[in-house]
């Protein structure tokens, strides 16, 4: 596959296709050379008849492949059977027209009683080109690898663990359909004295610099992929969107330590091959004062990490984000006030979707990115959705939150913009269990069976 790499300039999927396309079409000159016959004897309404069956056939091909092409590259017995009767096939198809060269009369379509029917001559015909299989599931693996095809995020930001991350923590979230995590590596701003610390030795263990190389190590050996989503927390309960300073030296001190930070974090997403490296999150104020910092510090960051780059905007400010035309998506943490209701149903919800819609497909088509919800999610209690990003509320509801997530998925699931999202949040550790009912966690509740769902389509 260098060679498609080489002759494939970058973001160019048209080209990628046509290519693709081509390669897979050059072992089909057979059906080409009947294709051709059955325009020329019978016009070209059988002509598109027989085309329909080869597409038709090439549809389930490739829709089961997309389901197991790890699988059948493994399959050593079943490759050499297709290799063996490609080339047997091939032989009697040459012999056939080798034999008949000059020989007008049985060259004609009209002898094969099956051309009177060409859909089903397409059908029969691409059925027995079996080296379409390992081709499109070499393919298939070559796009996903390469990173040239962005499979939708079906994930959820993980808890980090205080010890260790146990594989079971991964597993289960397999059996629930999750694709992806995201792994958080807090840093504590201390405004008195303008620092912030990470990779101290207070932190649980998978917030810190070996947590997240090992936790991505766990990961990608059961295949889920990664988000780095490096996180604030500053002290006094200040939240990260107000964050601000009053002189200049204060401001280039604080900007000097956020860049050590994620610098170091942005050479580890790229020596651990992490997939997407989200480079702040809800840092509204910061970036509305000081644009010109976070257009340099993403070029510093592209210079060290290649993968995909996003940032996590709050809901309130995504649309004043300045730097979007340099990132691979859009990213938006989805807390959208879209329901003042105690107990909701689905329709109000998704009425209540509508305005934010709207302007996220504004953004999508201003910037042409599309949008991942770097985090969404409820808490089980009532006026779920009203404030989502407020944790007052005490009285449970189990309900108000699967409602809240169906009704998010019923909306996004289809838009051709929507990347897949990053629920908030999944405990790594069982000290949840122990804790308040009330929580953003769907483990243990009704809302687990909605995500699992709409995650498994």
């Amino acid at each position: 596959m260098k060679i498609v790499d080489r002759i494939t300039p970058q973001n160019s999927p048209f080209l990628l296709g046509f290519i693709i396309s081509l390669m897979g079409a050059l072992p089909l000159g057979y059906i080409n050379v009947i294709g051709l016959q059955i325009l020329l004897e019978q016009g070209t309404a059988a002509v598109i008849s027989f085309i329909s069956g080869i597409v038709f056939i090439e549809f389930f091909v490739l829709k089961t492949v997309s389901f197991g092409a790890k699988w059948f590259v493994k399959q050593i017995k079943l490759l050499l059977f297709i290799d063996f009767f490609t080339i047997v096939f091939f032989l009697l198809i040459a012999g056939y027209f080798i034999r008949n060269i000059g020989n007008q009369e049985n060259f004609s379509l009209s002898t094969l009683k099956l051309a009177q029917f060409p859909f089903i001559l397409g059908l029969l015909l691409n059925s027995l080109n079996f080296i379409q299989w390992p081709y499109w599931s070499g393919i298939y693996i070559y796009l996903f690898r390469t990173k040239k095809l962005d499979p939708r995020c079906n994930d959820i930001n993980l808890v980090a663990p205080i010890k260790e991350l146990r594989q079971a923590t991964l597993l289960e979230l397999k059996t629930n359909r999750v694709n992806a995590v995201s792994l958080i590596p807090y840093a504590f701003v201390d405004l008195e004295h303008n620092t912030i610390v990470y990779d101290s030795e207070r932190q649980w263990w998978g917030e810190t610099t070996a947590g997240i190389i090992a936790s991505t190590a766990e990961a990608h050996a059961l295949n889920l992929r990664v988000m780095l989503k490096p996180h604030l927390w500053i002290k006094h309960n200040v939240f990260t969107g107000n964050l601000d300073f009053t002189t200049e030296a204060e401001w280039e001190k604080w900007e000097s330590e956020y860049e050590k930070y994620i610098l170091n974090f942005a050479k580890l997403a790229e020596s651990e091959k992490i997939e997407l490296f989200c480079f702040a999150t809800e840092l509204k104020n910061p970036i509305a004062k000081r644009p010109q910092y976070w257009s340099q510090l993403i070029q510093k960051i592209r210079a060290i990490y290649k993968g995909k780059l996003t940032y996590a905007a709050n809901w309130d400010e995504y649309e004043t984000t300045p730097f979007w035309d340099q990132l691979d998506f859009i990213g938006i943490d989805a807390y959208f006030p879209i329901s003042n209701l105690k107990n909701p149903t689905v329709a109000d919800l998704k009425a209540g979707w509508k305005t934010p819609i709207l302007t996220i497909e504004k953004m999508q088509k201003k910037y042409g990115k599309k949008i991942i919800f770097t985090e969404f999610g409820y808490r089980n209690s009532d006026y779920a959705a009203h404030e989502p990003w407020t944790e007052s509320n005490t009285d449970q509801n189990n309900e108000a939150q699967a409602n809240a997530y169906q009704a998010l998925f019923e909306v996004v699931q289809n838009a051709h913009w929507y990347q897949g999202g990053f629920a908030w949040k999944w405990y790594a550790d069982d000290y949840y269990k122990k804790r308040k009912t009330i929580d953003y966690t769907p483990q243990d509740k009704p809302a687990l069976e909605i995500i699992k769902r709409y995650y498994a389509q």
